[in-house]
């Protein structure tokens, strides 16, 4: 199995310059949310950071990435199932559990 590489980039995060290591996937799909949001890399690190709450830094951007193409695959989805997930996604709000099991079924 070989590993994807990471990929260093210096960042101004909370005025400091500092260095995230991530997978070159998530830098371009960090760049196309820039694009799409009209915002500098520096301005969404930092909003992602500000909600981070313990985690680490890489692993809360590789979080954001994830949950902000899924949302958007579920507004585009044809399915109403699918629209009519319960859970939502607000890229700067506290991460939101997408199913919760009581008594073995899903709400």
């Amino acid at each position: 199995m070989s590993m994807c590489p990471l990929i260093s980039k210096n960042v101004v995060v909370n005025n400091s310059k500092t260095t995230i290591a991530l997978e070159a996937e998530y830098w371009k799909h960090l760049a196309t949310i820039c694009l799409e949001t009209r915002v500098t890399l520096s301005v969404l690190v930092n909003e992602i950071d500000s909600t981070r709450g313990r985690a680490g830094r890489a692993s809360a951007i590789r979080v954001y990435v994830l949950n902000y193409f899924c949302a958007l695959s579920r507004v585009h989805s044809t399915r109403p199932e699918v629209q009519r997930l319960p859970w939502g996604f607000d890229p700067f709000g506290p991460p939101k559990n997408p199913i919760t099991k009581q008594h073995g079924q899903p709400t």
